[in-house]
């Protein structure tokens, strides 16, 4: 979802994306990796600056009242 918002909508604003931590990755690597992955590659050749406009926050949806 993420890709194809930042693939189709050029002008979108931020992304804000919630993830979960690990005990071995913090919340910024885990987006850094997933960025990097071939999901992303058509981004990373077209449009580059948009996943600067991915900000991750950590959090788990899964707790209750979220």
């Amino acid at each position: 979802m993420v890709e194809k918002l930042l693939w189709s909508c050029p002008d979108i604003g931020n992304i804000y994306v919630v993830v979960r931590g690990k005990k071995d990755k913090d919340v910024s690597l885990r987006v850094i990796e997933m960025l990097e992955s071939p999901t992303f590659d058509r981004i990373r050749v077209k449009y580059p600056a948009q996943l600067k406009k991915v900000i991750a926050f950590e959090g788990d949806i899964a707790k209750e009242g979220l």
